[in-house]
Parts: C-alpha cells; structure tokens; sequence
C-alpha cells in the first residue's frame, strides 16, 4: 500500500490507515476523507499532512497551522475572500474586515463566527447583528440620514428609517446617494428626498421658499418651489414665512426693498410704495432703471444736485459724496452733499471742517507756491483770486501762472512770470527761455527749477548745485562726456582728465610732467602717466635733456626699470667649440635685443676672420669657423690662440661699441 507500518497513521489527517482502507478512502491522502470547516484531529507535524492543500485555498496545511488559518476552510475569516487571495494580496486572511469592502456588500459567510463578530463598518454594531436587525455591515449609516446606525439603536431610532431622527429644515448630513435615503420623503411634501435634491429644494422642509405654499403644490401647479413670489400673492398676503432666508432675500414687490426689510419696517413686502431713500426718484423709476429704491446714493448724483428730500431720514443720514460729513449736515452747513470738495481747493469738505477751515472758502486753507491740488473746474475756486494779485485763480490756470503766487517767479528761472507771458516764454518752465552756460539768475531754492534738467545730462538742477557742476552746461569739464554719465561711470565732472572714454583739452597736462596732452600725443608718450617709460625721470624732463622720454635706458639720473635691457655683456671670452655645449659659440648677452648690429673678430694680424650683421647668438654665430678671408677656406677651424673682436649696435637713437679679446682653445 505504500503506507508507514510504523505509523498507525500515514497521512497525518487523524484517521488511522485500517479504517481508511475499511471505509474505502486512500490512506495516503490527508484530504481523504473530506473534514468540516474546523476540524482539529490531523497531525499537523505529519510531512504528507502539511504539505497539502485540504481546503485548495492554495495555501498549504502546514502554512496554514502557521498562520492561524483553517486548513479545511477556504475562508477562515469568513469575508468571502479565499485565505490564499488575501496573502497573495497583502491582505489578513483572519481578518474578516481586511480588505475593506463598499456598501451593500454581500460576499460575506453570515454563519462565519469571525465575520459575524467583527464590526466593518465601525459604527459600533456587529456584523452579526447587522445581518440580524437587516442593516449593513458595510455601511456606517445604512439608511443615509448621516447618523451611524449604532447611535440610531443607542438613541431608539430606527437605523433603516432615513427620517427617524427627524431633522431640522436646512439639515444637510444627509447622504444624498443613499437610496433608502432618497426614496423616503422626510418633509412629507410628497416630494422624494432624491427628487428634491434633483431640484434644490431642501428635503426636511416642506416649503423650501418660505412662500406659504407646499413644495409638492408648487411642483404640481408648475410653480418654482425656490422662488418666494411665486406664485404671485396679493397685497395684504401674510401666508410667507418671515423666518426663511430664501423669502427675507428676496423683493417680492420689486419696490428695491427686500422682504424681509420690509417686515422689519412694518411695510408690506408686496405693494409698490413711494421714494423710500428720499434721492428724488420714484422707487418704480429706480426699479425700471435698475437703482436701488433703498440707497439714497443711488443712482449716483452730479455736484450740485438739489432734486433730493432734505426731511428724508433715510437721505439725511447718508454721506453720498463720502467726505465724513452727512447729507443732513451738508445742508445745515450750506456745502454740497454731492461733492467731496465744496469749494474746489483740494481739501475734502469734512477735513476742512475739522481742522476749523471753512469749506466754502476755496482759499483756506493756506496753501504754498506751486500748489496743484485745487479743482480747476470748480466754480467757486475759479472765481477766487487766492494769491490776491488781481488775477482769478481761473485766469491763471488759462495763462499757466501759479493761483497761489504774488507777482512771482512760479518756475524759479529768475525771471517773472509777467514778464515770461509778455515775451511769449513758459512761466512754468524753468528751462525756457534757455540761458547760455554761466547764468546764475535762477532760484535754487525753487522745487520746479531745482527737478529741471535744463542742459539735458541727466542731472537736475538741483543735483548740480550740490555737486558744483554748470547746469546749464551738459558737460562742466569739457572732456566729451555728460556730466550725468560721469556720475553714473563714479568719475569726476569737473576735472577733464577724469572720465571713461572721454578727451582732456590739447592744453591740458593730466599727468602734471610738464607736457601738454598735445605735446604726449605728438611724442607718443602716455598723458596720463608721468613717466613713459619707467626710469624715474618725467616725461618733460626728459624733454628738458633732450633724453628718450619713451626709452628707459636714455635719461640723466634716471633708474631703467629692473626689465630693461639697456646695454650687452660677454658672456664667455673662450671658445671651445668642441661639441659639448659648452662654450661652443662666442656668447654676446643681450645682443637679440638690439638686431641692428654688426661684428667682426681679427686674428693677430689684423685681418677679418669672421664679419656678422645681426648677431643672435643662434642662427648667427661665431663658433671659432673662418670665413676665408685669410690662408684658411671658409669654414675651416681657425686655429687656437688669441683674437680682436669689435661689436657695434645701435641703442634706440645712439650708436654703441665694445670691443676685447678673444680665445680660441683646441
């Protein structure tokens, strides 16, 4: 048979081999015979028990008695997920509310004893209980009336009834998708929750308007449940509900009035009346023309309107032109309710009266030359003559003179507005007439003269007073470059051989060495650097000696500078010229710098052995080679002994020489 004869039970599934064989099941199948959900009589260390699968859950027996599960169940915890989806899925195969599942739900095993004594839904009832009382387990609140159903049992409500508690008018906890929610009608208007939500209305009111009529009625007389005034109701009609915000919003007698501000005056909310704001229009005027028949600013008035009522509370205690000061007392005081500013002077009228000036008077208070606030189009200000000089404030806005200055001179330009209208100029331009560089007749003082830029070079007047530049003049030193570009480059306008870019005067001497710019340009000298060519000694010095004032080794008492290369030296008075770099050639230091030169070496007698222009010590040499101009041919090895060299070079605008001996060794 294959079974253990040691072991009474081969297959570990609690049921001995001889009674397998009896009975006709397979001893070596511990899922054979089939066991109820719960069984506990295998062997779960038998080999061939635990690596079963009874329940074919796809998790093995052995797993299974790790985990806790049921081996012979496919749903330990009863939630209608398999215990092997739910591992595979992350999910606690023993946790009858692992994974969370939606509303309405029914997968469950309602017989599960894990299942039933979980709460999914966390509203304090079990799912047991749930099934039992017809609720569902999966839904917090299963009638949709926004109270969980374990406060509804705790309470004595009934959790399946969606108007139990009844709700107050406006309540919106309610959950609108709910259908036992929407199919009850909580009002009893004879309108479904969920129809009423479909229409706006409020479902736990059963007139949603505040109109007196049923929103059922409504709806089944074609009337709109949401709106207040309809249907139309006769003057006198009391059946509203003042209480209702929708009702109180509205204007059922499109008198401009709303209900509800009706009721609170004691009028009635569906009757036209007169000019209740008192501003002179018929409120079915204001209705037609889309004003306010309760804003007694409204519509808005020109200055100088009259067509109000003065007795009018409403009017009187409105401030319509916004200055601090209402339309009643406006009128007290004589000033317009209308306008901000009486008199035109630029001070609002309730200012005025607070700081004690009068606001009828367009010349008080006081104000400074140069004022610009005033009303030209006011009347009253234009017919006044606040700086007293025989001129209406309006005749001096026309001729552009300043109202608030006395025979004065408005621009600051040192010439009286008087006389600038009789010559054709601006008064009120500081910069005309224009005035050559040098004028010094203006007013510093004046704030339009001083913000003028009368020569143009980006610095106000009053800039270049306090920088001392010409502000008639667009550049002060003369060196090519505006006087505001100089400011903005940090160079100095005033002095001519300060700036970026720009030219000192011929005459001038930047440098202070005692030469003219003019004089370093036809030199080639630097203007702007005393000393050219570094050897201590000026440029006009120089000059004075009639030294190089461009060649550091040519000066009277000067120091060339340590990089100068003013004179050659010998390097090596012995020539080897046997090949190992070392003293292979006749080294003259320095001579590469000065190229035009010539030298010549003399053998004992005098005569020429080796003659050289520009001599560079490389290309041109002398490697202690004839050139033939004695007994030996050119090219050949002169012999070794003592020769006569001269050298002659010219240094910058002299001539130099050096001459000595020379030996050959062999």
């Amino acid at each position: 048979n294959g079974t253990d004869p040691y072991n009474v039970d081969s297959d570990g599934d609690g049921v001995e081999d001889g009674d397998e064989v009896t009975n006709g099941n397979d001893p070596l199948d511990p899922c054979d015979p089939i066991q109820a959900a719960g069984y506990t009589g295998f062997d779960g260390t038998n080999a061939i028990w635990t690596a079963a699968d009874c329940d074919g859950d796809g998790v093995i027996n052995g797993d299974e008695v790790t985990n806790g599960t049921d081996p012979y169940n496919v749903d330990s915890d009863g939630d209608g997920v398999e215990d092997g989806d739910e591992v595979a899925n992350g999910n606690d195969p023993l946790d009858p509310c692992d994974p969370i599942q939606a509303p309405g739900y029914t997968g469950f095993d309602g017989t599960n004893p894990i299942w039933t004594a979980a709460d999914c839904d966390g509203d304090g009832i079990t799912n047991g209980d749930e099934v039992t009382n017809g609720t569902d387990p999966y839904n917090v609140d299963s009638d949709g009336d926004g109270v969980e159903d374990g406060d509804e049992v705790a309470n004595g409500n009934d959790p399946l009834d969606p108007c139990d508690p009844i709700q107050a008018a406006g309540y919106t906890g309610s959950d609108g998708t709910n259908p036992i929610w929407t199919a009850a009608d909580c009002d009893g208007d004879g309108i479904t929750n969920g129809d009423e939500v479909t229409n706006g209305t409020d479902p736990y009111n059963v007139d949603s308007d505040g109109d007196g009529v049923e929103d059922g009625d409504e709806v089944a007389n074609g009337n709109d449940p949401l709106d207040p005034c309809d249907p139309l109701q006769a003057t006198g009609y009391i059946g509203f509900d003042g209480t209702n915000p929708i009702w109180t919003a509205a204007d059922c007698d499109g008198d401009g009035v709303i209900n509800g501000d009706e009721v609170t005056n004691g009028t009635d909310p569906y009757t036209i009346n007169g000019d209740t704001d008192g501003d002179g229009i018929e409120n079915s005027v204001e209705i037609t023309n889309g004003t306010n028949p309760n804003d007694p600013c409204d519509p808005l008035q020109a200055a100088g309107y009259t067509g109000f009522d003065g007795t009018n509370p409403i009017w009187t205690a409105a401030d319509c032109d916004g200055d601090g000061i209402t339309n009643g007392d406006e009128v007290t005081n004589g000033t317009d309710p209308y306008n901000v500013d009486s008199d035109g002077d630029g001070v609002e009228d309730g200012d005025e009266v607070a700081n004690g000036n009068d606001p009828l008077d367009p010349c008080d208070p006081l104000q400074a030359t140069g004022y610009t606030g005033f009303d030209g189009t006011n009347t009253i200000w234009a017919a006044e003559d606040c700086d007293g000089d025989g001129i209406t404030n309006g005749d001096e806005v026309a001729n552009g003179t300043d109202p608030y200055t006395i025979n004065g001179d408005t621009d600051g330009d040192g010439i009286e507005n008087s006389v600038e209208i009789t010559n054709g100029t601006n008064p009120n331009d500081p910069c005309d007439p224009a005035q050559t560089t040098g004028y010094t007749g203006f007013d510093s003082a004046n704030t339009i003269w001083a913000s003028a830029d009368c020569d143009g070079d980006q610095l106000n007047n009053g800039e270049e007073i306090i920088l001392g530049t010409e502000p008639y003049n667009p550049d002060s030193d003369g060196d090519g470059i505006g006087d505001g570009q100089e400011v903005l480059d940090n160079t100095n306008p005033l002095d001519e051989c300060d700036s970026i870019g720009g030219t000192p005067a011929l005459a001038s001497d930047c440098d202070s060495d005692g030469l003219t710019f003019q004089e370093e340009n036809d030199l080639g000298t630097d203007p702007n650097d005393p000393d050219t060519d570094g050897d201590g000694i000026n440029d006009g010095q120089e000059e004075e000696d009639n030294t190089d004032p461009l060649d550091p080794c040519d000066s009277i008492g000067g120091t060339p500078p340590s990089d100068a290369v003013c004179d050659i030296a010998i390097g090596n008075s012995i020539i080897s010229a046997n090949g190992d770099g070392v003293n292979d050639f006749f080294d003259i230091t320095n001579i590469e710098a000065f190229p035009n030169n010539t030298v010549q070496i003399y053998n004992r007698w005098g005569v020429v052995v080796f003659e050289a222009s520009g001599y560079d010590n490389n290309a041109v040499a002398f490697r202690g080679n004839s050139e033939g101009r004695a007994t030996l041919g050119e090219g050949e090895q002169l012999p070794a002994g003592v020769y006569f060299y001269t050298i002659q070079f010219d240094n910058g605008n002299r001539s130099k020489s050096k001459s000595g001996y020379l030996y050959i060794n062999r």
